[in-house]
């Protein structure tokens, strides 16, 4: 069961990662899988994956057929 955390609706990837709760993920509480792309997603360059960026990596996946896109899961 998926919970909202930081102004993200259903938490996912932002709540789970998001180790002291500050509302984003900093690269040292990135997965490593993640830690390999940390530049591309924090596309503001603060040091910080935040719900909006966090929001904005889901579509481009989903748009690409990922999770929930064509060929993944249903909403």
């Amino acid at each position: 069961m998926k919970q909202g955390g930081a102004g993200e609706p259903g938490g996912g990837l932002l709540a789970r990662l998001d180790l002291d709760q500050d509302g984003k993920i900093s690269r040292e509480e990135a997965p490593e899988r993640m830690k390999e792309r940390f530049d591309e997603m924090d596309t503001d360059g603060d040091g910080f994956i935040d719900a909006d960026e966090q929001k904005a990596l889901r579509e481009r996946v989903r748009g690409r057929g990922g999770r929930g896109g064509r060929g993944g899961e249903p909403r």
